[in-house]
């Protein structure tokens, strides 16, 4: 995947704002099919824990490399060291097939340049299906640290779903054409639990019943309807 990123940065005390854009282009001279999706995110590295910072999601349109972006963020201030890098992806039919990862420094004020070409990914690395995959942002947010985050398994075998909405548990089926997927036919248990855990939870179940398309890297998939991210999840520990 290929990155080109100038960073404007304006201080507002000890909080750094501004924007990483630029364009995205392939090392491979291929066709890239309509309603392909990117995927451009800030994160942050701190002893080997990544958070999410700021991330950008738009489909690709039938138009062809170079693919033009902007990216504001906000960086809160913090004591520990951290280290900060741009992770471009570019998703064909629901799997990640190029990508680039690249440090960027963020130590100081002022535009930031980075070029980066994206990289065809191994095939067998592409595959969201039969992992489990844990909810880290709903709608936009954070959904910070609850002692039973919601989590979500797509199974090859029976294209069956199941996963834990954070106090119930819930099964389905979906159907997957491409990177267009379809989830229905969801039931789950009824019990109850404390008010917050039952807010995510419902806005967890209407993410799977809005979901309209899915993008996928080796460590995050990402629930889409249209060009609107609905939610993001990271691949659970094996």
């Amino acid at each position: 995947m290929s990155i080109l990123a100038a960073t404007a940065f304006i201080a507002l005390g000890n909080t750094l704002s501004g924007d990483i854009s630029g364009s995205l282009t392939i090392r491979e001279r291929i066709a890239i099919p309509n309603q392909s999706v990117i995927v451009v995110s800030l994160v942050r590295d701190f002893a080997g824990r990544k958070s999410t910072l700021s991330s950008l999601t738009f489909t690709t349109g039938g138009k062809q490399p170079p693919f033009r972006y902007n990216l504001p963020f906000h960086i809160a201030p913090t004591r520990e060291a951290s280290s900060y890098s741009i992770i471009a992806t570019l998703a064909i039919d629901g799997q990640v097939r190029f990508s680039k990862d690249s440090s960027i420094s963020l130590d100081s004020a002022g535009a930031k340049k980075l070029d980066l070409v994206l990289v065809n990914q191994p095939p067998a690395m592409m595959s969201f299906l039969d992992k489990e995959w844990i909810l880290f942002e709903l709608n936009g947010k954070p959904i910070g640290s609850p002692e039973r985050p919601p989590t979500v398994l797509f199974s090859s075998e029976n294209n069956r779903v199941a996963g834990m909405g954070g106090v119930n548990r819930f099964g389905g089926e979906f159907q997957l054409n491409g990177q267009e997927i379809k989830i229905e036919n969801t039931v789950s248990t009824k019990m109850a639990g404390p008010p917050e855990l039952m807010e995510l939870e419902m806005g967890f179940f209407q993410a799977l019943r809005q979901v309209t398309l899915i993008s996928a890297s080796q460590t995050e998939l990402t629930f889409m309807r249209g060009t609107t991210v609905l939610a993001r999840f990271r691949l659970a520990a094996e």
